[in-house]
């Protein structure tokens, strides 16, 4: 994988999360993770005992979610508010991939971990990094174009529509195409 070079200037905001799935490589939890949202995407890094190193662009980014932990570090009741960030997202060959990550602020206390996701997304929200992530395709239920261009031609040979209304309108519905 290669390393995302970034300096201190570039990281819009930062919290320590633990790795808890999503990645085959990785099978077990990873505890205290730095996530920097930079400017284009989010870097993850450990360098002690794990060699961690994960970057994601925005524009690769299906959605990130706050979700109710299961299975984590401490196993309290605030797990079950929320403290955990999933990631959906396309990776390098465009399969698409869901890791989870949970929020590791307070050493037993969950509590701040839930107020750090609910930062976490306000910020993604509030600064605009969520419109650079891929933005679900709109589904517009038109006939189809070449029906349509059929339709003209029908319309064109009958005397309805001129030359010139005729060859507009096909040009314009190829350009849907």
């Amino acid at each position: 994988m290669k390393l995302h070079n970034f300096a201190n200037e570039d990281i819009l905001i930062s919290y320590k999360v633990n790795y808890m799935h999503g990645l085959p490589e990785h099978k077990k939890p990873i505890y205290s993770i730095r996530m920097n949202l930079l400017r284009d995407g989010i870097f993850f890094q450990k360098t002690r005992k794990h060699n961690f190193y994960l970057y994601i662009e925005y524009k690769k980014i299906e959605k990130i979610e706050i979700v109710k932990g299961v299975g984590t570090r401490y196993g309290n009741i605030a797990d079950l508010a929320g403290k955990q960030i999933e990631i959906t997202y396309q990776n390098d060959v465009q399969h698409q991939m869901c890791i989870r990550f949970e929020m590791a602020t307070a050493k037993l206390i969950g509590w701040a971990d839930v107020k750090a996701c609910q930062e976490l997304m306000s910020f993604i929200k509030n600064s605009g990094i969520a419109d650079k992530f891929i933005q679900p395709a709109t589904h517009v239920q038109t006939p189809d174009i070449l029906t349509q261009i059929e339709k003209l031609g029908e319309l064109h040979k009958s005397g309805v529509l001129t030359d010139e209304e005729f060859e507009a309108k096909k040009a314009e519905l190829l350009g849907r195409l």
